[in-house]
């Protein structure tokens, strides 16, 4: 923009002065124009460089010019106009080069009062002359200077709105780190108890096992429960460390295929074959992540086995999806012991247990809400105790295919 304004008052000036009888030597011009042109082309390269190769060139040319004419032409106005263009194009952040060049251009400006030999001869225009420079000098300046003050407010409020934009994001970090950091210290602590809680079982299990014959296959069924419980436990720290780590990959899968297999996976699961499972799918195929679909419904169906309600003649399972013109959704509901209303506002917090049953990790309905937020979609939780839960995962539509 500079070098634009630039080259029009050069050819405004070259034209002025083509009409009086005192005329600038011809390089004056000739080296303005390739200034300007040299700094066009060198701002791809570096701009620093054309930048200071434009104001020291302009800074002499301007200085040669003041020197060979009166001061009535006005022309001592473009001194100041320098100064604004350096401390616009160098800013707050780099204003000590800018100032410098301001100063360059204060002192050349007073230089110019002290009468040194001019470089060129001087030229003593009419006052007619005098005055038609003057008002086209004052015109230009009264252009320049404030369209510099304008660039340089605009770039200042860009400045300002970047740095708020950056603020903002970093107290985005600031608190996810801080949430990040809250669930790695319950993480780590509740990982290193719950781990070494089975395996403290198993070893006085066995211990058991050592000394009464008898109770032996008791014994091991036992250890083989806490071995079963544990592997979950690892599978949730796989699962979360995954969900956190891996990209969502969309692909389309055969839901009575991935409903089967998540049954399947559970068949080492205590009280799986005391289940009556069913499955109604409206929708054969849907476009989402496999591995974080797995999960979400892997944790939802082992909860439901895992707090069954021993008390009833008939444990179910049952699983139903469904779509509407916004979301595609799966139902996973059970006749377990339900989960009391008191519970329900925080049973997807980390390690949170909404029972004084529950032997687990506290990670499962967690990492169900992590997983299904990951995918873009919602989780509702219906529940009443003694009855039983349903747990519906909506994904959006577009998803679908």
């Amino acid at each position: 923009m500079a070098i634009a304004l630039v080259l029009v008052a050069a050819v405004v000036f070259y034209y002025l002065d083509q009409k009086s009888d005192y005329h600038l030597p011809g390089w004056i011009y000739q080296l303005s124009i390739v200034t300007c042109l040299v700094s066009f082309f060198l701002v791809a390269y570096s701009t620093e460089i054309a930048v200071g190769l434009f104001l020291l060139v302009f800074n002499f040319l301007f200085f040669v010019v003041m020197q060979s004419e009166s001061f009535k032409t006005g022309f001592n106005f473009h001194m100041f106009t320098l100064a604004f263009l350096a401390m616009s194009i160098y800013g707050y952040r780099r204003r000590w080069v800018g100032i410098g060049f301001a100063v360059l251009s204060a002192l050349l400006a007073m230089a110019s009062y002290v009468g040194l030999p001019s470089i060129v001869a001087f030229r003593n225009y009419t006052p007619a002359e005098e005055l038609v420079y003057f008002i086209v000098n004052g015109i230009i300046f009264a252009v320049s200077a404030p369209t510099l003050l304008f660039f340089t407010l605009n770039w200042n409020f860009e400045a300002e709105k970047i740095l708020v934009e950056q603020m903002a994001m970093a107290d985005d970090q600031n608190r996810q780190m801080l949430k990040t950091n809250e669930e790695l210290d319950q993480f780590v602590y509740k990982t290193s108890h719950d781990l070494r809680a089975p395996l403290n079982e198993i070893l006085q299990l066995a211990n058991m096992a050592e000394q009464a014959q008898e109770y032996r296959e008791f014994l091991f069924d036992r250890m083989k429960n806490q071995v079963v419980l544990m592997d979950e436990y690892i599978r949730e720290i796989i699962d979360y460390s995954r969900n956190s780590r891996v990209e969502v990959r969309s692909v389309s899968l055969h839901m009575p295929t991935l409903i089967e297999e998540v049954w399947v996976s559970l068949d080492a699961v205590p009280g799986f074959n005391s289940m009556e499972f069913s499955a109604d799918v409206s929708q054969d195929r849907i476009m989402s992540d496999p591995d974080r679909l797995k999960t979400v419904m892997r944790n939802l169906a082992f909860n439901a086995i895992k707090y069954r309600d021993l008390s009833k003649p008939k444990s179910t399972i049952r699983i139903t999806t469904g779509s509407t013109p916004l979301h595609y959704w799966i139902k996973v509901t059970d006749n377990g012991i339900g989960i009391d209303q008191q519970h329900q506002q925080k049973i997807f917090e980390m390690f949170y247990k909404g029972t004084e049953l529950s032997k687990g990790s506290g990670l499962g309905l967690y990492m169900v809400k992590e997983t299904v937020d990951k995918l873009g979609g919602s989780i509702l939780l219906r529940s009443e105790l003694g009855v039983g839960s349903e747990f519906t995962v909506k994904l959006p539509q577009s998803q679908n295919v």
